[in-house]
């Protein structure tokens, strides 16, 4: 994931929505989901959200 910004000390800094996706797939590991079944997951989800948008 690439971060929002990188601070002069190096830290890096995530918006409110990168951070929401990580919470979501560390809500789906904890369960032992795997990251290709939660990568299909949050694909079908931003394909929902797109079709949405346009509808």
């Amino acid at each position: 994931m690439v971060p929002s910004r990188a601070g002069a000390n190096g830290y890096r800094y995530y918006n409110s929505t990168a951070v929401a996706r990580l919470q979501r797939i560390l809500l789906m590991r904890r369960p032992g989901m795997g990251l290709p079944t939660i990568a299909e997951v949050l694909a079908e989800k931003r394909a929902g959200s797109q079709l949405s948008s346009v509808a």
